[in-house]
């Protein structure tokens, strides 16, 4: 099995020993990569079955593996990201709601600063009484933990 760079993978700075922080993107893991994983880590697209025998370095793949680092060469990630994404926009477990104000806003909401308000609306006296009354009727909310 050959292994390849996450493109997910964002270096962000070396320390004064040469030694580098990396972060990973998609699995949210934050390292130190010393030198000697910094030499496999730049040559892991070509090297890996020169790599068989030595058991200190596979335990340092294998650590960049499950860090999301290195990826399996066939893996495509960009794909991974977009079915996982699909399948939770489609997911009936969730409500999920998007509110996005446009030009065309027709909501004429009194605090709007789009200055797009073409009319003022009248709303009812229940609608006007102060939040504390008009909320005090609802239940009270199910905090889960």
């Amino acid at each position: 099995m050959g292994y390849k760079k996450s493109v997910f993978n964002v270096e962000i700075s070396e320390l004064d020993d040469g030694q580098k922080l990396i972060y990973n993107t998609y699995t949210g893991v934050f390292g130190i990569m010393d030198l000697k994983t910094q030499g496999i880590y730049k040559g892991i697209e070509n090297s890996c079955e020169s790599y068989h025998k030595d058991g200190d370095i596979w335990q340092s793949i294998d650590a960049m593996y499950k860090a999301g680092y290195i990826v399996d060469s066939q893996n495509d990630e960009i794909a991974k990201l977009k079915l996982g994404r699909a399948i939770g926009r489609h997911n009936q477990n969730y409500l999920a709601l998007t509110i996005a104000p446009t030009m065309d806003c027709n909501m004429c909401c009194p605090y709007c600063t789009w200055g797009w308000r073409t009319q003022v609306q009248s709303y009812s006296s229940h609608l006007q009484r102060p939040p504390k009354t008009s909320l005090s009727r609802l239940p009270p909310p199910k905090i889960q933990i």
